[in-house]
C-alpha cells in the first residue's frame, strides 16, 4: 500500500543539522549520524553526496557549486586569468577535476522530460535517495517528503507490490529493466513505462528508475482490443444468425420450384448467394488482420496454382513469368492470390491473361538471387489513377457482383506480413498489383 509522503521528516529541515555533524565528526558513518538525527541512513548519505566530495570531506562542498563549476573556456584560458576560489586547483576545489560529467549529468537530470528516481538497495530494500524536478509534476509529490522512503512502500499500489519485488530482484543482480507498471501518483494510480538501470558506487548498489506516463496510451490499446472483439462479436453473428435463415430459405425454395417460377426463383438464389458471399468475406476480414505467426518459403508456382483451382476462371489464362519462393503464411497468400484472381476476371468483360512475377524495384535485379517485390498484372481495361487508393476501402467495388471486400481482404493480407502494396498501370494497360518488401529468393 503505498504511503503518504506528506507524514515523512522534511529533507530541508534536518539538512543543515547532518551537514554540521558530518563536518564536525567526518568519521561517523551514516547510520550513526542517521540515529543521532532520526532520519534514514539513505538520507544522511544523499546529503554528503551533496554537500561532500569524497577527497575533501573536511571541505563542504554545496550542491550549488556545481552550477559554478569553471566552464571550458575558462578552464582552457589557464594563467591568462587570475583564478578565484571556485576555479583554482584541484587541492582548492575538489570537484574541478570532474566538472564537465557532472554538469552534464547534472544538467540531463534537471531537463529530462521523464520522471527520474535514484534508489539505493538497502537491506533488499529499494530506498529513495533522489528524484528530479520531472518527477514532482508527474508524481505529484514534493522531493523533501519522498526522500528516504521505501519506493515500494511510496509509490507501489497495493495490487503492483508482487511485480515490483521481481522487478526489484532483477535490478539487484545487475539486470536492465523495460517494464510497463502501476505506480500511486498523488492524483491516483497511473501506468508507467520503466527504464531501471543499476549502478554500483563504493560497493554499494543504486539504480536509476525512469518513468515515461503511458496511461493515455494503454487506455487507447485497450479501447482499441474492446472494438475488436465487438467487431469479432459480429461476424459471429453473421455466421449464425444470418447463414441458419439462409440455409432455411434455401430448402423451402427447392420445395417451391417449378417450370413456371424457376426465372423468379433463381434471381432469389442468386440473392441468396450474394448474402453468403458477404458474409463469408467478412468473416475472412476479421481473421486476416491478425499478426502473422509462422512463415515458410514456399515455391511462387505451388501457391499460384493452389490459388487459380479454386477460383472461377472462365476463359482467363494464367502465366507464372518467374520462378521464385516467397516467405510467408501460405493459407493467407494463397486467399491474397485468389481474390487478386478474381478481381482481374470479374472486372473484365473479355477474357485475360493473369502474370505473376518478380517486380524490378531501384537497385534491385532479378538476374539476383533475392528481390524485394512481386507483382499480379492482367491485359484487361485497366484501372483509372483517381479510383486505385479507394478500391482498398472496404465496401469499394465497380463489379455488379462483388462485395467490395476482396481488396480490403488483400491489403489486411499485406498488412499483417508487414508487406507494402499500390496498384499502377501493366505494360499491356491492364491493372498491375505491386506488391514490396517481401521476402523472395530465386
Amino acid at each position: 500500500m503505498a504511503m503518504n509522503p506528506s507524514n515523512t521528516v522534511s529533507f530541508s529541515e534536518t539538512k543543515q543539522e547532518i551537514v554540521d555533524l558530518a563536518v564536525e565528526n567526518p568519521q561517523l558513518s551514516d547510520a550513526a549520524i542517521a540515529d543521532s538525527v532520526g532520519v534514514h541512513p539513505s538520507l544522511v548519505r544523499q546529503v554528503r553526496e551533496t554537500y561532500f566530495d569524497e577527497s575533501a570531506t573536511s571541505e563542504p562542498v554545496p550542491w550549488s557549486d556545481y552550477d559554478s563549476v569553471p566552464s571550458e573556456t575558462e578552464e582552457q584560458a589557464g594563467t591568462d586569468s587570475e583564478p578565484t576560489p571556485k576555479q583554482s586547483a584541484e587541492t582548492t576545489h575538489p570537484i574541478t577535476a570532474h566538472s564537465q560529467p557532472l554538469r552534464r549529468f547534472k544538467h540531463l537530470f534537471r531537463t529530462i522530460q521523464d520522471a527520474v528516481v535514484e534508489v539505493e538497495c538497502i537491506a533488499d530494500e529499494p530506498i529513495i535517495c533522489g528524484v528530479n524536478p520531472a518527477f514532482e509534476d508527474v508524481f505529484g509529490y514534493d522531493a523533501s517528503d519522498i526522500i528516504g522512503q521505501s519506493l515500494t512502500g511510496a509509490l507501489v499500489p497495493e495490487e503492483a507490490e508482487t511485480q515490483a519485488t521481481e522487478l526489484h530482484e532483477e535490478i539487484a543482480t545487475g539486470d536492465y529493466i523495460d517494464a510497463v507498471v502501476s505506480r500511486q501518483t498523488a492524483n491516483g494510480t497511473r501506468q508507467f513505462l520503466l527504464r531501471a538501470v543499476p549502478a554500483e558506487r563504493v560497493s554499494k548498489q543504486y539504480a536509476f528508475a525512469i518513468y515515461s506516463d503511458v496511461t493515455s496510451l494503454k487506455r487507447r490499446e485497450a479501447e482499441l482490443e474492446q472494438k475488436i472483439q465487438q467487431f469479432e462479436e459480429f461476424a459471429s453473428v453473421l455466421t449464425h444468425d444470418i447463414r441458419n435463415p439462409i440455409n432455411i430459405a434455401e430448402g423451402t425454395l427447392e420445395q417451391i420450384k417449378t417450370p413456371e417460377n424457376e426465372d423468379r426463383v433463381s434471381r432469389i438464389e442468386n440473392a441468396h448467394d450474394r448474402i453468403k458471399t458477404l458474409v463469408d468475406d467478412t468473416l475472412v476480414l476479421t481473421r486476416e488482420s491478425d499478426a502473422i505467426t509462422d512463415t515458410a518459403s514456399v515455391p511462387i508456382e505451388t501457391i499460384v496454382n493452389g490459388a487459380w483451382d479454386v477460383v472461377e476462371t472462365k476463359e482467363a489464362d494464367l502465366e507464372v513469368v518467374d520462378q521464385f519462393t516467397l516467405t510467408c503464411d501460405r493459407t493467407r497468400v494463397s486467399r491474397l492470390f485468389e481474390n487478386l484472381f478474381r478481381n482481374a476476371i470479374e472486372h473484365n468483360d473479355e477474357s485475360v491473361t493473369i502474370r505473376v512475377g518478380i517486380h524490378n524495384t531501384m537497385g534491385t535485379s532479378t538476374r539476383e538471387n533475392t528481390a524485394t517485390a512481386f507483382y499480379v498484372t492482367d491485359d484487361g481495361v485497366g484501372i483509372p489513377s483517381d479510383d486505385r487508393e479507394r478500391l482498398f476501402d472496404i465496401g469499394e467495388t465497380t463489379a455488379a457482383t462483388g462485395t467490395g471486400l476482396g481488396l480490403a481482404i488483400v491489403e489486411r493480407i499485406v498488412d499483417a506480413h508487414q508487406w507494402n502494396i499500390h496498384i499502377t498501370e501493366s505494360e499491356a494497360g491492364g491493372a498491375k498489383f505491386v506488391i514490396s518488401n517481401a521476402e523472395l529468393s530465386r
